[in-house]
C-alpha cells in the first residue's frame, strides 16, 4: 500500500508522467479521482437528506472514465437514458395501469429495442443504460404505480449530480486526454515497429541472429492497433482538432498499419534461408539506406512523442539514389545473374520491401501535417465510404432482443407473484446479465455475484466496527474513500474480473448508504445475493432453452466467413494487378481487406469463450494456431495489396501472369475447403491444385530470371515490384496450406458442444 501511494505521488507531482502515464499509473489516478467523487458527491446528496444517496455514487462510479471525452459521452448518455427511461415508464403505467396483457407486451417490445441496441455500434450505453433504468423504475413501482413521478424525479436529479461531481473533478485533477494517450500509444507502437526492423536489417545484413521472442514481438505489436483504433474512438470525443480532421487521423492509422505490415515482410525476407550473397556487393549503400530509413523513421517517433506536425522526410533521397546507382552499375555488367535465383529474388523483394516501408512513412507524415492543417501537405486520397447496402435486422442481434425480453418478464411476474422482496434485484439482472452468449453471460453472472459477496463483505465489517465509530460524514468519508478507491482499481483492472470491482462498490453502497440515517441492517445485502441468484438462474434457463448462442459455433462462423472473404479476394487479385492501379482501385482493395481484417479479432472473442476438458488440451491448442494462420493470411493479404500497389511493368507481369493466375485460383481452392471443413465440421480431401502451380510458378519465374532475362530491361524499381509481388503469393502460399494443415488435425468434436454443456 506504501508503494503504491509513493507511486500515485510520483504522478501528481511529475508532470511529464502526467503527460505519459503507463496502463497501471493510469489505472492508479483513475481510482484516486473516483473515489475522491465518490466521497463528495454521496456527502452532498447525504447533505440534501436525498432518499437513496447511493444512486449518486454509483453514477460517478459509472461515469468516471480514465479520459475526460470519454467520460463526458457516456454522462450525457447517462443522463439521456434516465430520462428517456423515465418518460417510457410514466407513459406505461399511465396507459396500461389496469391493462395488464398490454402492459406486457409493451414492456418485451421496448426492452427488445433496448436490448437490440445495446449490441450495436449506435451508442450502445444509451440502450444498455435505458433497459436497466426502466427495469428499476418499473421494478420498484409496479405496485405502488404512485410513486412513479416521485422515484423518476429524484432519480434524475441524484443522477445528475453524480456526473456533475464525476466530471468536475474528472476536470480539474490531472485530465487525462485520449488524443494524447493516442500520440504516445502510436509512438510507443512504431518505436517497437522500429525495433523489429532493426533484428531483421542485423540479421540480413550481418547474419546476427534473431531474437528467441521475436514472433511474440510480433503478435504485441498487432495487438497494439485494437488499442490504437479505442484510442481513436476516445480522442474524437476529447480534441477538436481531431474531430474535424477524422480522416486524416484514419490515414495516419492505415499508413501506420501499412508500415507495419511493411517490417514484418522485410523480416520475413531477412529470415528466409535464401542465400544472401548479392547484398554483399553493395553493402556500405545499402548500410547507407537503411540507416536513413531508421533515421526518419526515429524522426516520426519523435514528432509523434512531442505532439507537433510531423516535418518532412530529408535523409532518405540522397541514399536512395546511391543504392540505385550501385545496383544499376551491377545489373550492367550482369553481376546479378551470376548468383542463385532464390538470392536473387529474396534481395529484390527485401529490397522492394524497404521502398514500400519508405513511401508508407511519407504518406503518414502527409496524413500528420494535414491534421495540424500544414498549408503544404498534400491533399490526402478520398476517404472510403462502403455503399450502404440498406438496413436490415441482424439475425443474431434479434434473437438476443427477443431473449433479453422473454427473460425479464419471467423476472418481473415471479416477483409479482412471489411477493419476494428482492425480487426488483432478479428483474434488474436479467437485464444485465443477458449477453449475447451463454458463456458470455455466465461470466457476467460470476462477477455480479462474487462482486456482490464481496462489497456484502466489506458492508458489513464497515458497518459493524467503522461505522460506530465516527461521528460525522466529515470523518467517516476518510474509510470510505480507500474503500472506494480498491473497488475502482479493480474496475479498472483487466476486463476478465472488472466488473466485480463496479458490484462490490455497488452492494457496499446498497448497505451503508441506503440513506441519509444510518444503521446498522444487512438485510440489504443478503435481499440482494438472493435476487441476483434468481435473477442469474432465469438467464441462465432462458440462454439455453431459446435460440443457445455457442462459442464453438460462432467461432466456426466466423471462420467460414473470413475463408470466404479471403477466397474472393484472391479470385478478384488477377483484375487488381492487370488494371493501371488508379486510387479508385486501390480504394476498393482497401474496402476488400476491411472487411476481412476484423474478422480475426472477432474469432479470438469466440475461441476465448470456449470451455475445453482437461484432455482436450490438444484441440485447444489446435484451435490457437489456425487462429493465429488466420491473422498471419490477413497480414499477407494486406502484403499482397501493397505489392499490387507498386510500379508493376505490364509486359513483363504478362510474361508470369498465366502462373500467377493459377496460384489466385490454387489458393481460392484451399481457402474454400477451409471454409467448407467447419461447414460441415470435417476436414475436406484436398488436391495437388496448389502443390502444381507453386511448381509451375516457380519454373517460369527461373526461365524469366535466368534463361530469358526477361527482367534485364526493368528499373530497380520495377524490378523490386515485381520480385515482391512474387514473394508475396509464396507467402500467402505458405499460410494457407499451413492453416489447411491445422484444420487437418483439429478434432471437429470439440465445436460440436450442447447447449447444455
Amino acid at each position: 500500500m506504501i508503494a503504491k501511494i509513493s507511486q500515485l505521488k510520483t504522478i501528481l507531482i511529475n508532470p511529464l508522467l502526467r503527460a505519459m502515464l503507463s496502463a497501471n499509473q493510469l489505472r492508479l489516478l483513475t481510482s484516486f479521482k473516483t473515489a475522491l467523487a465518490v466521497v463528495i458527491a454521496l456527502g452532498i446528496a447525504m447533505k440534501l437528506n436525498w432518499e437513496r444517496p447511493y444512486w449518486t455514487g454509483i453514477t460517478v462510479f459509472i461515469t468516471f472514465l480514465p479520459y475526460v471525452g470519454a467520460a463526458f459521452e457516456k454522462s450525457v448518455l447517462r443522463v439521456l437514458g434516465t430520462i428517456t427511461a423515465g418518460f417510457i415508464a410514466y407513459l406505461l403505467t399511465g396507459w396500461f395501469e389496469q391493462d395488464q396483457l398490454m402492459m406486457t407486451i409493451s414492456l418485451f417490445v421496448i426492452l427488445g429495442i433496448f436490448g437490440y441496441g445495446g449490441t450495436g455500434k449506435v451508442y450502445p450505453y444509451f440502450f444498455i443504460l435505458g433497459g436497466i433504468t426502466l427495469c428499476i423504475i418499473l421494478g420498484t413501482t409496479i405496485v405502488y404505480p404512485d410513486a412513479l413521478w416521485y422515484l423518476v424525479l429524484f432519480r434524475t436529479l441524484e443522477v445528475c449530480l453524480g456526473v456533475v461531481v464525476a466530471l468536475t473533478v474528472n476536470n480539474l485533477i490531472f485530465p487525462q486526454k485520449a488524443s494524447n494517450a493516442f500520440r504516445n500509444k502510436a509512438s510507443t507502437t512504431l518505436e517497437s515497429c522500429d525495433t523489429l526492423l532493426g533484428h531483421a536489417i542485423a540479421k540480413y545484413q550481418t547474419n546476427t541472429p534473431l531474437p528467441d521472442n521475436v514472433e511474440a514481438q510480433t503478435k504485441l505489436i498487432a495487438a497494439d492497433f485494437s488499442a490504437l483504433m479505442n484510442l481513436f474512438h476516445s480522442a474524437l470525443r476529447d480534441s477538436s482538432r481531431i474531430l474535424h480532421h477524422q480522416h486524416a487521423m484514419e490515414e495516419l492509422l492505415r499508413e501506420m498499419r501499412q508500415i507495419y505490415v511493411a517490417i514484418v515482410t522485410v523480416l520475413r525476407a531477412a529470415s528466409s534461408d535464401f542465400p544472401k550473397e548479392l547484398q554483399h556487393e553493395l553493402q556500405a549503400e545499402l548500410d547507407g539506406y537503411v540507416s536513413a530509413i531508421q533515421s526518419d523513421l526515429s524522426q516520426i517517433i519523435e514528432d509523434l512523442r512531442q505532439d507537433r506536425p510531423a516535418r518532412r522526410l530529408t535523409k532518405l533521397h540522397d541514399a536512395r539514389e546511391t543504392l540505385r546507382d550501385k545496383v544499376n552499375a551491377l545489373r550492367a555488367e550482369g553481376i546479378s545473374y551470376q548468383y542463385a535465383v532464390d538470392d536473387a529474388i529474396n534481395f529484390y523483394a527485401y529490397l522492394g520491401d524497404l521502398t514500400a516501408l519508405h513511401d508508407s512513412m511519407i504518406r503518414l507524415v502527409q496524413a500528420d501535417r494535414a491534421l495540424y492543417r500544414d498549408a503544404s501537405a498534400r491533399e490526402l486520397p478520398p476517404r472510403i465510404r462502403p455503399k450502404p447496402n440498406g438496413w436490415k435486422p441482424d439475425a443474431l442481434r434479434l434473437r438476443h432482443a427477443i431473449k433479453v425480453g422473454i427473460a425479464c418478464i419471467i423476472a418481473l411476474y415471479a416477483y409479482l407473484w412471489l411477493q419476494w422482496p428482492s425480487g426488483v434485484t432478479s428483474f434488474l439482472t436479467c437485464s444485465i446479465v443477458m449477453q449475447v452468449s451463454a458463456v458470455a453471460s455466465n461470466q457476467k453472472s460470476m462477477l455480479r455475484l462474487g462482486g456482490c459477496l464481496l462489497g456484502g463483505i466489506f458492508g458489513a465489517f464497515t458497518l459493524t466496527f467503522i461505522e460506530p465509530n465516527f461521528a460525522t460524514y466529515y470523518t467517516y468519508c476518510v474509510p470510505l474513500f480507500f474503500i472506494f478507491a480498491f473497488f475502482s482499481w479493480i474496475n479498472n483492472g483487466p476486463v476478465k474480473y472488472a466488473y466485480a470491482g463496479f458490484q462490490a462498490q455497488l452492494a457496499f453502497l446498497l448497505m451503508t448508504s441506503i440513506s441519509a440515517e444510518q444503521s446498522i441492517d444487512l438485510a440489504a445485502g443478503v435481499d440482494r445475493f438472493l435476487g441476483i441468484l434468481l435473477g442469474v438462474f432465469i438467464a441462465a434457463l432462458v440462454h439455453r432453452i431459446i435460440w443457445p448462442v455457442l462459442p464453438e459455433k460462432e467461432f466456426a462462423r466466423e471462420l467460414r466467413q473470413f475463408f470466404n472473404r479471403a477466397r474472393c479476394f484472391m479470385l478478384e487479385q488477377d483484375d487488381r494487378i492487370a488494371s493501371e492501379q488508379s486510387d479508385a482501385t486501390g480504394r476498393a482493395q482497401e474496402k476488400d481487406l476491411a472487411r476481412i481484417e476484423v474478422i480475426p479479432a472477432k474469432s479470438f472473442d469466440w475461441l476465448s469463450q470456449i470451455g475445453f476438458r482437461d484432455n482436450e488440451s490438444k484441440d485447444h491448442a489446435t484451435l490457437m494456431q489456425i487462429y493465429l494462420h488466420v491473422q498471419a493470411i490477413s497480414f499477407a493479404l494486406r502484403g499482397m495489396s501493397q505489392a499490387n500497389a507498386r510500379n508493376l511493368n505490364r509486359e513483363t507481369l504478362d510474361l508470369l501472369r498465366p502462373q500467377l493466375k493459377a496460384m489466385d485460383h490454387a489458393l481460392a481452392d484451399v481457402l474454400q475447403r477451409c471454409e467448407l471443413s467447419f461447414q460441415t465440421n470435417a476436414p475436406i480431401a484436398g488436391s495437388d491444385y496448389f502443390k502444381t502451380a507453386r511448381i509451375e510458378m516457380e519454373k517460369q519465374l527461373t526461365k524469366l530470371l535466368r534463361v530469358d532475362r526477361a527482367t534485364r530491361k526493368l528499373s530497380n524499381e520495377e524490378l523490386g515490384a515485381f520480385l515482391s509481388l512474387v514473394r508475396r503469393y509464396r507467402e500467402a502460399g505458405e499460410y494457407i496450406n499451413a492453416c489447411e494443415q491445422e484444420i487437418r488435425k483439429l478434432n471437429f468434436e470439440v465445436l460440436k458442444r450442447s447447449a447444455f454443456f
